[in-house]
């Protein structure tokens, strides 16, 4: 599941995040996901996920419908899939490798 220069950093007692030197989190991204989520069973994205912390912690304490998570840079989506394959949330968190500038809805798997 870790490539090198990979490593595990966890979020809760029942959740990781695979982080490495380039993609990565702090402090911020951690108040930023406690101030930014989503209700219990909305639908809701994430735009510039990165290794796609945000939306693991929205899933572990609000319970979200679905997550659209949106990452421009092909490393950093695959590593943020083997997170949430890791998690078990692959029917909830939705790693979306695309441009926001490019994004339109009914095109691609956000919805409209």
């Amino acid at each position: 599941m870790l490539h090198e220069g990979e490593r595990l950093e966890p979020l809760s007692k029942t959740r990781s995040v695979i982080v490495s030197d380039a993609h990565g989190f702090n402090t911020d991204s951690v108040l930023l996901a406690e101030f930014s989520a989503p209700r219990a069973g909305e639908i809701c994205a994430e735009f510039g996920t990165g290794c796609g912390v945000i939306p693991l912690i929205w899933c572990g304490r609000t319970a979200p419908g679905k997550v659209y998570a949106v990452e421009l840079q092909p490393d950093a989506c695959a590593m943020a899939r083997r997170s949430v394959e890791c998690n078990g949330l692959s029917g909830t968190i939705e790693i979306v490798e695309a441009d926001v500038k490019t994004l339109r809805a009914g095109s691609g798997p956000v919805p409209q």
